[in-house]
């Protein structure tokens, strides 16, 4: 399965990510990963807003045994995880996506940007 939602850069946005996963994967079989992707979703919409700037769409693609959330922005800037040391109460949106998820990664497009990421069903198998 297959969704997808459009979102405006401002604060209400997350919220409004988290919901749109929270809700799509309400039936789904990986509760503990149901938790992680819509704390993931939360960390990369709320990057696209700050740094991006621009119109966001989030899409989930839902398969039995794994789910993979995908940010798309107009920014042709990649994100890159931020020096831990240097970032005060902001700056680990990227290095908890990298804890959390079992891949992640940036794909440019013409128009922007997809910030991706994949969650197994079974957390069981993902080892730090």
């Amino acid at each position: 399965m297959r969704a997808r939602t459009q979102l405006t850069p401002d604060t209400s946005s997350p919220r409004a990510a988290r919901r749109f996963v929270a809700q799509a994967l309400v039936d789904w079989n990986g509760k503990e990963a149901r938790d992680d992707a819509v704390l993931l979703v939360d960390e990369l919409v709320t990057n696209a807003v700050r740094h991006a700037r621009t119109p966001l769409e989030v899409t989930l693609e839902i398969g039995q045994a794994e789910v993979r959330v995908e940010v798309t922005d107009a920014s042709p800037l990649i994100p890159q995880p931020r020096d831990r040391e240097a970032a005060d109460d902001s700056g680990r949106g990227l290095h908890i996506v990298a804890a959390l998820a079992d891949a992640w990664g940036v794909r440019p497009q013409p128009e922007g940007k997809a910030v991706w990421l994949r969650l197994a069903a079974d957390r069981t198998r993902v080892e730090g």
